[in-house]
């Protein structure tokens, strides 16, 4: 009988195959990504990332910690930000977890050294436990930052079950400011109008309203600076561009600062 990609064949080994259609023996193959909705199986037992196919989930073995979540402090960024991971374990193994130690990188590059944790108390079975992993400078040159987290060791002993013990996340780089819609650009047929901004607020530092640069000029005959303050309405700084000449060219820009960052 043809299968899709998804179907997985073999002869499985249940423990009463006149009762239950619970596994003696559960294999590799039967693994497959979890449905985030149905989090426990028949007996309320926690399913993991990479659960077991059917009523069942695999039982308890051996040692097994399970990178069950990575977070991030902000998930939208701007430029030179700090932002700190941490990460969500849960012990699936039959085995308490004493220590742990985890690796991280972010765009593919390796960070600092290994992160050691000790449980206190020891993390039993179906327990779960949050690490800080540590924190990264959000970086101009790229658009998304991408995190990846992974158990390299469990009580001192190299992680062995490879396929739950790496998770992932990422964080989206945002301009501090922008100008905002309706854009004025190109010819317009008004003498005055007004620009509109966002300014991103993340770090708690007191806003001062920000100013508008103008810059206008006609040729060689006009060339004329000014600056107009914005005030906020519904979200966005506004400012009201007075009436400007005939013919002239009118270029206006916006410097904001953070205790983050400065942009020019």
């Amino acid at each position: 009988m043809p299968s899709d990609i998804h179907s997985v064949s073999l002869l499985p080994d249940f423990a009463n195959v006149n009762n239950s259609l619970e596994l003696s023996v559960y294999s590799d193959s039967l693994r497959c990504l979890w449905d985030n909705t149905i989090r426990t199986d028949i007996l309320g037992h926690i399913r993991s990332v990479q659960t077991t196919m059917g009523a069942y989930e695999r039982p308890p073995s051996g040692l097994d910690l399970m990178a069950w979540g990575a977070g991030l402090s902000d998930y939208e960024a701007i430029n030179n930000q700090d932002i700190s991971v941490n990460l969500d374990v849960i012990n699936i193994g039959s085995v308490a977890i004493n220590d742990a130690t985890f690796g991280w990188s972010v765009n593919g590059q390796l960070q600092s050294t290994s992160v050691s944790h000790t449980f206190t108390p020891p993390l039993e079975t179906y327990q779960q436990g949050n690490i800080p992993i540590g924190s990264f400078h959000a970086d101009g040159d790229s658009s998304n930052m991408n995190v990846v987290v992974w158990v390299e060791t469990i009580n001192t002993i190299a992680d062995s079950v490879k396929w739950n013990d790496t998770i992932s996340t990422s964080a989206k780089l945002i301009p501090l400011v922008e100008f905002a819609n309706p854009l004025v650009k190109d010819t317009i047929s008004s003498l005055s109008f007004n620009v509109y901004a966002t300014i991103v607020e993340k770090t708690g530092a007191p806003v001062s309203p920000p100013e508008i640069y103008i810059h206008t000029t006609i040729g060689e005959c006009l060339d004329l600076r000014d600056t107009v303050p914005m005030t906020k309405e519904d979200g966005k700084w506004v400012a009201n561009i007075p009436e400007q000449y005939f013919n002239s060219k009118v270029v206006y820009e916006l410097h904001v600062s953070d205790n983050i960052i400065m942009l020019f």
